[in-house]
């Protein structure tokens, strides 16, 4: 993950943005999304593209269910962090 700090490039590597080990469905959604991981999920945070965060959720379980209603149309990112480290991925909400 490449993070932007005063104009200056940051790579953190505890943060993954494409890894292949959390599934996040249906997606795009309308009602609820699923957060199915192979390790533990410890938090799941919801972020609209300005960086606010929406919807935040501490859980202890592999698979947990958020719902999406009162978020408006449009892209977020659902930032899944585990016992392994934190995902990133894009959300459409529909």
């Amino acid at each position: 993950c490449f993070m932007m700090y005063d104009g200056v490039g940051v790579e953190d590597p505890s943060v993954n943005l494409s890894s292949s080990e959390i599934n996040i469905y249906p997606n795009p959604t309308r009602d609820n999304v699923n957060i199915l991981s192979p390790d533990e999920i410890i938090e799941v945070s919801i972020f609209n593209q300005v960086g606010q965060m929406l919807e935040y959720v501490s859980a202890n379980s592999k698979h947990i269910i958020i719902s999406t209603t009162n978020l408006n149309k449009g892209v977020y990112f659902v930032q899944v962090r585990t016992e392994k480290g934190i995902e990133v991925r894009k959300l459409m909400v529909q």
